[in-house]
């Protein structure tokens, strides 16, 4: 397989991961939030659909859904608890619940300031009540642990795709140290710096922004630090290659925990 075959090849892989809506899966730690329902009815309706709404502003008279992407989402299980995951969440939120009898909003709410969170939702006759119980549940050193364990599982993933190609391209092979050491640079920025960009814009734009702009320092770092031995487009198409194998990862094992859940 040449160069232009490998090309082609990414180009088909990456319009069909565009239309079906996965390139932004992953493999980074992202923060989440458990609601749990109690009710003041009974019977309890059933829960048709859940919506989290994003704002930014503090009365949230900006609310829009958050975006569905990847990972990113929010689904219920059973009639007593939900759970959201998001690259980054918004400064201020609402919760929307569609029941069996009518569609309820809550109160405004802030941001998790923890990777963990946990809410507790009263649903009352016409409305929802949201209070804290508790943000913040990883240490500074688990969220380090969680970095450090998803560099490791993105080096696993990425490493024998850079193999494979600079084998087909009969380049050295101590090229994969460059990769290995752009990785452990690039990975702990991406995930440090996507829920800061996702506090004042919508987080999927985060996403694909740095996303973009780490493809593009990788390729250029690959390209400088191999002397040139890889040429631009090379070392382009290598990081694209890397990239794409671990959202496909990330988008399989997440699609089996949702399958799992029954989501």
């Amino acid at each position: 397989m040449d160069y232009m075959e490998i090309r082609t090849f990414l180009i088909g892989l990456l319009s069909v991961l565009l239309l079906s809506g996965l390139p932004y899966a992953d493999v980074g730690p992202k923060p989440g939030i458990h609601f749990d329902l109690q009710y003041e009815m009974n019977p309890a309706p059933a829960i048709l659909n859940a919506t989290l709404l994003d704002c930014q502003l503090a009365d949230c008279s900006d609310a829009h859904p958050m975006p569905f992407g990847g990972p990113q989402r929010i689904w219920c299980s059973g009639a007593d608890s939900c759970n959201a995951i998001a690259y980054g969440f918004a400064p201020y939120m609402r919760l929307q619940l569609q029941f069996s009898d009518q569609i309820r909003t809550s109160n405004v709410f802030q941001e998790p300031t923890g990777l963990d969170s946990s809410y507790s939702v009263t649903v009352r006759a016409n409305d929802l009540l949201v209070a804290n119980d508790g943000n913040g549940n990883f240490s500074s050193l688990a969220l380090l642990s969680l970095i450090v364990f998803a560099l490791l599982i993105t080096l696993v993933i990425e490493l024998p795709v850079a193999t494979i190609i600079l084998w087909l391209w009969k380049k050295p092979m101590n090229f994969l140290l460059i990769a290995a050491g752009i990785n452990i640079l690039t990975v702990p920025a991406l995930w440090l710096a996507i829920p800061l960009a996702s506090s004042f814009m919508n987080s999927l734009l985060a996403f694909g922004i740095l996303e973009l702009l780490v493809f593009i320092i990788e390729a250029a770092a690959l390209w400088k630090l191999s002397g040139e031995k890889l040429s631009l487009k090379q070392a382009g198409v290598l990081s694209a290659a890397m990239n794409l194998a671990s959202m496909l990862a990330g988008t399989a094992v997440l699609g089996l925990v949702f399958l799992l859940a029954g989501s």
